[in-house]
Parts: structure tokens; C-alpha cells; sequence
């Protein structure tokens, strides 16, 4: 990059109109796309928390843990993870974090012999409904976006 010249602004167009629609049809034309990533997006971390959900059970049930209490310990992880959906405030989603945190270290000891599996596993069980709630505003977000 040559220092002595300056460099153009992006901003600087010359019918800024007429960039701004064909910003719009650029994206009115990538719309398909984008929506076909996002669902593709959706289902492989669904996939995969069905998948991480029976690899918690069977680790539990190989490796000498309790496969009942790692499937009862689903439930409350499960619904205090919906129910950060519908908390508005950052301290309550917090609050509800470091619930589910306890759930997942105690569904982590119920792993048995191979806790560091167990730990993998769970913490990619909620990494999963989290990014399933970041998909679900980065949709509503599109929708919004691809209305304008």
C-alpha cells in the first residue's frame, strides 16, 4: 500500500441513490442463500444435540456413572435453557447461566470414569441451545432485514 497516496473513501460514490439500490437488490438476491445457510445452520446443531444427548447417556451407562440421573439431570438443564429465552434482563440470564452451569456439572459427574468426556460433552450441549438461540435472532433479525 503506497503511504504518499491517499486513499479512496468508500463512501465516496458518485450517485449514492443508486448505490444504496443496488445494495438492496444485491442483497434482495442473495436472500435464498442466506436463508438456505441458516437452515442448514439449524439442523446441524440440532443434529447435534440429539446426537450429544444420547453420547451423555451411553458415556454415563459404559463407563460405570448413573445413566438415569444424567437423563433426569436433561430436565432441568433443558428448562432453565428455554427459559433464558423468555428472561429479558442480563442478571436474570445470568442467574439462570450459573443454574444451568450446576445442572451440567453435576450431569458431568454422573459420567463416571471419563469425567473429561463428560465435561466436553456437556458444555457442547449448552453451547448448542445457545447458538440455537443466537440462530433464532439472527433469523428474526434477517426476516426483519430482507423485509426492508
Amino acid at each position: 500500500m503506497n503511504r504518499e497516496q491517499p486513499t479512496k473513501d468508500a463512501r465516496a460514490v458518485e450517485d449514492p441513490i443508486a448505490a444504496i439500490f443496488d445494495l438492496a437488490e444485491s442483497v434482495d438476491r442473495q436472500t435464498p442463500k442466506i436463508r438456505k445457510t441458516l437452515r442448514y445452520v439449524r439442523w446441524f446443531v440440532s443434529v447435534w444435540l440429539l446426537l450429544d444427548f444420547f453420547l451423555i447417556i451411553l458415556s454415563a451407562a459404559a463407563f460405570g456413572g448413573a445413566p438415569g440421573l444424567a437423563l433426569l439431570l436433561f430436565v432441568p438443564i433443558i428448562v432453565l435453557l428455554l427459559a433464558m429465552r423468555s428472561v429479558s434482563g442480563s442478571t436474570g440470564r445470568l442467574v439462570l447461566l450459573i443454574f444451568v452451569l450446576i445442572f451440567g456439572v453435576l450431569q458431568v459427574l454422573t459420567t463416571g470414569g471419563l469425567v473429561f468426556l463428560g465435561a466436553v460433552l456437556v458444555a457442547l450441549f449448552i453451547l448448542g441451545f445457545s447458538i440455537l438461540e443466537l440462530m433464532r435472532d439472527l433469523r428474526s433479525f434477517f426476516d426483519y432485514f430482507a423485509l426492508r
